[in-house]
């Protein structure tokens, strides 16, 4: 309730119509961890524009996780350390993609820089399970929630980069762009559920 009462607090200073907050809380003091922050907890508010929606279909392009320094933790938690994230979108960037999706050292399927990815296959809607460190991000939670709403079936399951071209469809969301179709190289798609599904998305948010 108090984060609520914060973050309607900073709508209405800034005078936000829309855009998004980005919400940090540090951890403070923990006992008996002496190299942890002296202070206590504090609560950050960022609040920044949209960025503009790009045309979609976007691509992307497959990275190794164990080329950049990230992080995983499990269960997954949203941390503000994105160094990792973004030197690999800084490459995808350098060969003309829009988002860099991780491959993981066993060689499964797990997230992009700032967003998850999904895949639609005999209409089923499959995405990396959260058991691999997948943040289970607010967009997410809302595809799903539309995903079996349209009586569609849903999986979370590990997914081999080898069984990617087998895909009738693939998506990634974030809550700055909602559903985007994407596509790499060598593979293609006519997106006609991801389309449904992006149209409902972006009725509940409005847009």
């Amino acid at each position: 309730d108090q984060l609520m009462e914060l973050l309607n607090g900073s709508i209405t200073r800034n005078k936000l119509q829309n855009g998004l907050l980005r919400l940090i809380i540090t951890r403070g003091r923990i006992e008996g961890i002496p190299w942890t922050h002296s202070g206590q907890p504090s609560v950050y508010i960022l609040p920044r524009s949209l960025s503009p929606v790009p045309e979609s279909p976007v691509k992307i392009v497959w990275v190794q996780e164990s080329s950049y320094p990230l992080i995983r933790f499990k269960p997954a938690i949203k941390s503000v350390n994105y160094l990792g994230n973004m030197l690999a979108k800084k490459d995808a960037h350098a060969l003309g993609a829009f988002e860099p999706i991780f491959v993981n050292p066993d060689g499964f399927i797990t997230e992009g820089a700032i967003r998850n990815i999904c895949f639609i296959r005999d209409n089923m809607v499959i995405t990396p399970g959260v058991n691999l460190g997948v943040l289970p991000g607010v967009m997410r939670d809302t595809v799903i929630e539309v995903v079996k709403a349209m009586n569609l079936d849903f999986l979370e399951e590990n997914i081999p980069l080898s069984d990617v071209n087998s895909m009738d469809e693939a998506f990634i969301s974030s809550t700055g762009v909602g559903v985007l179709p994407c596509y790499w190289d060598g593979w293609r798609s006519d997106f006609s559920v991801t389309n449904i599904i992006k149209k409902k998305v972006e009725n509940i948010l409005g847009n």
